[in-house]
């Protein structure tokens, strides 16, 4: 009996700290605000300032805007810090949506946009 409880004693953490995993640090919130403000500035700027074909400013637009959500999902939503799992539960649905769009795009744009 003696042994179990040498065993069990040697098992547990004789110091606090050896108990707790190491957490990251928490991310620089107004660093990843910044990032934002720039990328949504570059949006703005986009279609205001480059004389670019209509399917390249699209696809120029949804570049960034996938960027910032992706930005906004994995620090502010915290899933870059929780499990895989929820990442996936939220990634894929957005893959296989942004996919629609983009056919969706291609196959009714002579309808969508004239000219």
């Amino acid at each position: 009996m003696s042994e179990a409880l040498e065993a069990s004693k040697a098992a547990t953490p004789s110091t606090p700290e050896e108990g707790h995993e190491e957490h990251e640090e928490h991310p620089n919130y107004v660093g990843i605000a910044i990032v934002l403000a720039i990328v949504t500035a570059v949006e703005v700027a986009v279609p205001q300032f480059l004389d670019l074909e209509r399917t390249l400013m699209v696809t120029c637009l949804l570049v960034l805007m996938f960027l910032k959500g992706a930005g906004v999902a994995l620090y502010y939503m915290h899933l870059r810090f929780d499990s895989q799992i929820f990442t996936s539960l939220l990634v894929w649905p957005l893959v296989v949506a942004t996919a629609m769009l983009i056919v969706f795009l291609i196959i009714f744009r002579p309808v969508l946009i004239p000219g």
